[in-house]
């Protein structure tokens, strides 16, 4: 790996539709094909990145899924950051924001 090799190639397995009247709405199947299987890669990492770019009207519902990563981090005994753009609010995308690092022992 330390030659830059190519390991893997994702392609997203589940793709989702948004609809959030007065605020955005995108449909990923218009745009993009989705994969038919997970992508797994052995790097022995101590470290799961997930980036969660939810926007105002999503974010408080999927706050819980987010949550779930510290249990994730005690599961595997690895580091988890789930990280969001900072908000700006003069920006036309507002941003939920919140991002978070738990570590193995469910520390934020």
């Amino acid at each position: 790996m330390d030659d830059g090799e190519l390991l893997a190639e994702h392609r997203k397995v589940h793709l989702f539709d948004i609809n959030a009247p007065g605020d955005i709405s995108f449909k990923e199947f218009d745009n993009f094909t989705s994969g038919d299987r997970p992508t797994v890669v052995d790097t022995g990492a101590h470290l799961i990145c997930y980036p969660r770019p939810f926007n105002m009207s999503t974010g408080e519902a999927l706050w819980e899924l987010v949550q779930r990563a510290r249990q994730e981090a005690a599961d595997n005994q690895l580091f988890v950051a789930t990280c969001s753009p900072a908000r700006d609010s003069s920006g036309s995308y507002m941003i939920w924001g919140h991002s978070t690092l738990v570590g193995p022992v469910r520390r934020l």
